[in-house]
């Protein structure tokens, strides 16, 4: 049996851009403190390659975009032509990290991590047995799994969204969607992913969705949810990421494994009169277990106070009277039993 705590990640995979440059500021070294890897790539345009050099850490190698766009660069011309201009970026910087995967070593063990998204804790990507685990999102796309269906003639895998910041992937799972795609379309399967979109959709695909869904269709083991919580609303519940090391920011953030710093959601900080419905479920939920935890930890327990007070009631030397009242055979998980000087009393 392969223990967890000696396993480790191969590589971790991020794309960013200026604009994302503030939050990657504070999320780059948390990676590196929370989540062991042998090696950290985060993937940028050309033209930036200078800028992230100098604020991200040396553990961290920065590669240009144009490294990996010679991979899908043909059938990029018909995104170009199929999308609005607002979700080009976005659809691009999916097809990078699946590039990104699919350049790895066969045996590598990668993770897709949002450059957007800071650690707030040791991330633990293994179960016991070596299998790897998943964070589950809440949200449920349609158009997805569309595109899903269309690319390979699955329907939804899972009761849950693979959408959740980060997603741990083999590289041979990789080569074998690659594989299953080509042999099934007849082309390369970023020609298949891109005629599997529907681009009247304002999102009609999705890596992280089509990566998980493959995964868990193909594989009964290996490849786990973990219940662990997230969160999605570090602009909404922060307001920047610069507030990260606060203390109330540390309070709002104790349930979560990581925060991710949206750049469409509006940033409202700690007014709490603004949040949605949503967050305040969030932050509902996060007092009721911060009270619990408290209480299990400040409550008595009634089996140790009995214990404690007949021990000292038992230790004096003067004579004790004891009239018991009770069922049974009177000698079962009776606490007063180790105290009697003979079996006759």
């Amino acid at each position: 049996m392969k223990n967890s705590t000696h396993a480790m990640l191969d590589k971790i995979v991020s794309t960013c851009c200026r604009l994302d440059l503030e939050t990657w500021r504070h999320s780059a070294p948390r990676i590196i403190a929370h989540i062991p890897s042998r090696s950290y790539v985060v993937i940028v345009p050309d033209d930036e390659v200078s800028l992230f050099t100098s604020v991200t850490p040396p553990e961290y190698l920065v590669i240009p975009e144009s490294t990996y766009t010679a991979a899908f660069q043909d059938q990029w011309k018909r995104v170009l032509q199929g999308c609005h201009e607002d979700r080009r970026g976005w659809y691009f910087q999916q097809f990078l990290k699946l590039a990104a995967i699919a350049d790895a070593a066969p045996t590598a063990t990668c993770m897709i991590w949002d450059a957007d998204t800071i650690p707030l804790r040791t991330i633990q990507p293994f179960d016991r047995n070596g299998g790897l685990l998943h964070y589950c999102g809440r949200g449920h796309h349609s158009p997805y799994f569309r595109s899903i269906n269309r690319l390979l003639g699955i329907p939804q895998a899972s009761p849950y969204s693979f959408i959740a910041q980060c997603l741990p992937v083999k590289t041979a799972w990789v080569h074998e969607l690659k594989h299953t795609v080509e042999q099934q379309h007849g082309v390369d399967w970023f020609t298949a992913i891109i005629h599997s979109i529907d681009f009247n959709e304002p999102s009609g695909f999705s890596e992280y969705e089509t990566l998980g869904t493959f995964i868990a269709d193909r594989y009964d083991v290996g490849f786990s949810p973990t219940q662990r919580q997230w969160s999605r609303d570090g602009k909404l519940l922060l307001g920047s990421p610069s507030h990260i090391d606060a203390w109330w920011a540390r309070a709002l953030t104790f349930p979560y494994d990581f925060i991710s710093f949206e750049k469409w959601q509006p940033s409202f900080g700690k007014t709490l009169y603004c949040w949605p419905a949503h967050v305040l479920r969030e932050v509902r939920s996060w007092a009721v277990e911060c009270l619990r935890r408290v209480v299990l930890r400040i409550r008595p327990d009634p089996d140790t106070q009995v214990k404690k007070f007949l021990r000292n009631f038992f230790a004096a030397a003067s004579m004790k009277y004891v009239v018991q009242v009770g069922a049974n055979d009177g000698r079962q998980s009776d606490p007063l039993r180790p105290y009697f000087a003979a079996e006759g009393m």
